[in-house]
């Protein structure tokens, strides 16, 4: 494969046809079968579901380092 960089850019899309281009496929859909948008719900929905998850990992690995005696004196007691 050959690459040329162009230092004028903005002749190429002058010179290309807008027929030409092709649309950006829709990859995720945020419309529901009410036609509401429920983008923000989405967001929400996976950003605590991504928060509880790092909150399990933690504390299995915080676990893990406890009962392992090669570890454990990793993790510093408070009081």
């Amino acid at each position: 494969m050959r690459c040329i960089v162009s230092e004028n850019h903005c002749n190429h899309f002058r010179e290309t046809p807008a027929s030409t281009y092709k649309p950006i496929p829709v990859i995720a859909e945020f419309i529901d079968d009410e036609g509401n948008d429920v983008m923000q719900q989405v967001i929400d929905r996976n950003y605590n579901q991504i928060k509880a998850d790092v909150k399990q990992i933690v504390a299995e690995e915080l676990k893990r380092i406890e009962t392992d005696p090669d570890l454990k004196h990793l993790i510093k007691k408070e009081g």
